[in-house]
């Protein structure tokens, strides 16, 4: 038999090992931006940017000294839009910022998975995820693009209580797009017979936050400047995975919107704008955030087993207190006594 140890048979060697890697990704990017002053009141800020995204990823690693492998690809040319427009109002006594956000995905044509545990070809349970399918491109399951489009409206507040000390409040909504691999990569393992392990989800919903904050502003004889914060997020449709089970006991993993969590806490940080001698800043930010899950965790294509569900239980608040800080200490150029013409 082909030995892949050394003389001693206890260091193993990694000449065995092929592997192929042929994955790139391109993207082409449009944007612009406005800025208009329409009178004292009103400013207006409008823009967009549009990315064309073309991800062609193909890796594989064999390594027959332990008839292991894995092999995974994606190929999907997606479309994302980010469009925003905003009015800066501006009164005595009040500075505010209202605007809207808008933000569109169209997936790349993938592989789209429907709810009919009878469809064999484009089902939860698809025969060729089953299947050794290692040099095949899965020409039976069906294969769609779907397309995501929200709004987020934003909205901040200043109220200046004298020249050295304001309130704020801000209110927003926040999303951010699915990992790609969460919603495309396919993954097929060596030692499972190049069966499909793990799939992407192109129905992935983007995390959701909304997030509140109120806080208080001070300068201090224009040597620092303090800011205290309290906030709150609340964070739904975070992305978990969920199993798939056969009747021949083989499962899979893809990904689902099954998490959610939240988020509280108070900021304090100190600015120092720069001085002769100092400048930086201190942060302090102690956060408490819990979480928890619903819905269900693994599916059967039995139809008399019962879908596992998720537990359900709140995780305890968990507080994570951190303090960052930069701080410089310098000395004026003219300082000390002068040598040569140099201080």
């Amino acid at each position: 038999r082909t030995q892949y140890r050394d003389v001693t048979d206890w260091f193993r060697m990694s000449s065995c090992n092929l592997r192929i890697d042929e994955s790139y990704a391109r993207r082409h990017t449009f944007k612009a931006s406005l800025t208009s002053q329409l009178n004292r009141f009103n400013q207006i800020k409008t823009g967009f940017e549009l990315n064309i995204d073309d991800i062609h990823e193909e890796y594989g690693a064999l390594d027959p000294s332990v008839n292991g492998g894995s092999r995974q690809f994606v190929y999907v040319k997606p479309i994302t839009l980010g469009a925003y427009i905003q009015d800066k109002l501006e009164f005595q006594g009040m500075i505010a910022n209202i605007g809207l956000r808008f933000d569109y995905l169209r997936t790349g044509e993938w592989i789209d998975l429907n709810d009919d545990p009878t469809d064999k070809a484009s089902g939860p349970f698809p025969t060729a995820f089953e299947a050794n399918n290692f040099f095949t491109q899965w020409d039976d399951p069906t294969r769609n693009t779907t397309s995501h489009f929200y709004v987020s409206p934003r909205i901040g507040i200043s109220h200046p209580i004298s020249q050295d000390s304001k309130i704020f409040f801000n209110y927003g909504h926040f999303y951010k797009w699915a990992e790609t691999n969460e919603m495309y990569l396919a993954y097929q393992s060596m030692s499972r017979g190049f069966r499909t392990e793990r799939f992407g989800n192109i129905h992935l919903k983007p995390p959701r936050t909304i997030q509140y904050e109120i806080g208080y502003s001070q300068n201090v004889l224009d040597f620092a400047r303090v800011e205290v914060t309290g906030y709150y997020k609340d964070i739904t449709d975070e992305v978990r995975d969920s199993r798939y089970r056969y009747i021949s006991g083989f499962e899979y993993r893809t990904y689902t919107n099954n998490r959610y969590e939240d988020t509280r806490g108070f900021e304090a940080r100190i600015d120092f704008p720069g001085t002769s001698f100092l400048s930086g800043w201190i942060n302090y930010n102690y956060m408490l955030s819990s979480s928890g899950e619903y819905g269900f965790y693994r599916f059967y294509e039995d139809p008399n087993a019962i879908p596992q569900r998720r537990s359900t239980g709140v995780s305890q608040a968990h507080a994570r207190p951190e303090t960052k800080a930069n701080i410089a200490f310098h000395t004026p150029t003219d300082f000390g006594p002068a040598l040569a013409g140099y201080n």
